[in-house]
């Protein structure tokens, strides 16, 4: 019996050892939890910073553009100004002196009747 005794307070020492461990297990458990709902709260802060600045980033990469193709715009038209000044002024410089036709005035006479035009000379 005294075997037995000795058997039954190994038992229960085991049994005390392995609730022990249960125990801990349970503290694990528990710790593990949090820093599992901490990492993912932490990741789901840092997704939530990053789409807000992407979104930001996407915007003004918008914005940029718009302004640069205002730019070109710009920049088209001023060269187009600038191209038909200079075709201008090319063509000015190639062209003749426009000649002026002198025409004398018609003289009235007293009576109030014009003169007719000598050969020649145009007609009013």
């Amino acid at each position: 019996m005294d075997n037995m005794d000795q058997n039954d307070g190994r038992l229960r020492a085991l049994e005390n050892d392995v609730h022990a461990i249960k125990g801990s297990l349970d503290w694990a458990k528990i710790v593990i939890t949090l820093l599992s709902a901490i990492t993912l709260g932490g990741f789901t802060a840092i997704a939530t910073l990053t789409w807000n600045s992407w979104s930001n980033l996407v915007s003004k990469v918008d914005a940029v553009s718009s302004k640069i193709s205002e730019e070109f715009r710009a920049q088209r038209l001023e060269q187009a100004a600038q191209i038909s000044a200079i075709s201008n002024a090319i063509t000015a410089t190639k062209q003749q002196a426009p000649q002026v036709i002198l025409v004398p005035p018609q003289i009235q006479p007293a009576n109030g009747q014009a003169t007719k035009p000598k050969q020649g000379q145009p007609k009013d």
